[in-house]
């Protein structure tokens, strides 16, 4: 098994489905994981699951406003 110690490691998608679990397997090999999604809410529950320390709301495909 691959161990991620020290690193960090963003993943798009990771409230829900694969996104959520490739955050829970990095986390379980040692990274520091944030989260980004769309939705507020299954990025809180990722985080309150111990599946990443932090998330941020965004769209990566909107372009700015």
């Amino acid at each position: 098994m691959w161990r991620f110690d020290g690193q960090a490691a963003l993943v798009s998608g990771g409230g829900t489905g694969i996104g959520l679990a490739c955050a829970r397997a990095l986390t379980a090999a040692g990274a520091r994981v944030t989260v980004l999604g769309r939705r507020a809410a299954p990025l809180e529950a990722a985080v309150a699951a111990g599946a990443a320390v932090d998330a941020i709301v965004a769209d990566a495909c909107a372009p700015p406003a």
